[in-house]
């Protein structure tokens, strides 16, 4: 993931046991950085706290609730 530069959209999966950990999704938006990121398929996680998170990498980060 370290290589993937100049994303504008990145949609990530948040939701154990299958997909990342809010830590993990963290770390990969970190990397990658991209210009919005919508997290995804999170389920019951709490993934409230992400933009807040990430507000510093510039990253922002829409939260929608998909059905």
């Amino acid at each position: 993931m370290a290589d993937i530069h100049d994303i504008d959209i990145a949609f990530m999966p948040c939701n154990q046991p299958y997909t990342m950990t809010v830590e993990q999704l963290l770390n990969a938006a970190r990397m990658v950085k991209p210009k919005v990121l919508f997290p995804y398929h999170y389920g019951q996680t709490n993934v409230s706290g992400i933009p807040t998170q990430l507000e510093t990498e510039g990253i922002d980060v829409r939260i929608r609730h998909y059905e």
